[in-house]
């Protein structure tokens, strides 16, 4: 017997093919563990209407990054399009997308045809400037949405970075996996620790932090306590990402307030 798990779900839709001014170009089918995702066409998709004015507001924001804060090496880069494996999803029982609220995200490609690729990124290298390229776009979302599921959530996920706005943005939260492997996976990929990416806020991944914070010029900041705290951290994470730069690079404040 078939449910229709949307039934009732679906408020305030809008039907939308693109995000932040650039199209939404569709995957073409699940691409094998750790190569380029390929992509079909365009076609309009289903956002509830609150959703998709921060879907607007990330892309937009991103594009800026992209723009201004990449390498050298790089240039600025102009993203043409997003790859996407939809927003709506009525054949399963999955909260964000039975209310056209959640997207799954599997690539940004550049106008000169660099990407960053959700199945391929992630998976070039300790501090590579490919995994930087998705760390900076993971730690962006976390910024604008309270959920982000990425390869390093779980293997679901190796292929597609989940977000949606059932969740408000809020503290880095030790106690929830996506938070954690965000932290873990920031200070590996950033500052060269030899961490698990395992979503266990563990002593390790505690002193881990602490040496980020540190890096970062955060120490007068508490992002696990409080959401504007929270942002500043994300903050350097995407500049030192986006970047390719190691953490320490860019200070956010010189004030030196004591251990935390």
């Amino acid at each position: 017997m078939s449910h229709n798990y949307c039934h009732g779900l679906l408020v305030d839709i809008v039907t939308k093919n693109k995000i932040g001014g650039q199209e939404l170009n569709a995957r073409s089918f699940q691409p094998a563990a750790g190569t380029k995702t390929t992509f079909s066409g365009f076609h309009s998709l289903e956002f509830n209407s609150t959703f998709y004015d921060r879907c607007n507001s990330w892309a937009s924001n991103m594009d800026w990054w992209f723009y201004n804060r990449s390498p050298y090496s790089t240039g600025k880069l102009d993203i043409d399009w997003y790859g996407e494996v939809g927003t709506k999803a009525c054949h399963r029982a999955s909260a964000a997308h039975n209310r056209a609220r959640g997207l799954d995200l599997c690539q940004i490609r550049f106008s000169n045809g660099w990407m960053m690729d959700s199945n391929w990124s992630h998976t070039r290298g300790k501090g590579s400037l490919q995994a930087r390229r998705y760390l900076g776009v993971v730690a962006n979302l976390r910024r604008y949405f309270g959920t982000v599921l990425t390869a390093w959530y779980n293997s679901a996920h190796r292929d597609h970075i989940h977000f949606d706005n059932l969740t408000s943005v809020q503290k880095i939260r030790t106690y929830v996996r996506s938070d954690t492997t965000l932290v873990q996976a920031a200070a590996y990929h950033l500052n060269g620790e030899s961490i698990a990416i395992d979503g266990d806020w563990g002593p390790k991944t505690g002193g881990a932090y602490r040496r980020l914070i540190e890096d970062f010029g955060l120490t007068c900041y508490n992002p696990t306590g409080n959401t504007t705290d929270a942002k500043r951290f994300l903050y350097m994470v995407i500049r030192h990402g986006i970047a390719n730069r190691p953490a320490g690079t860019y200070k956010y404040s010189s004030r030196v307030c004591g251990p935390i």
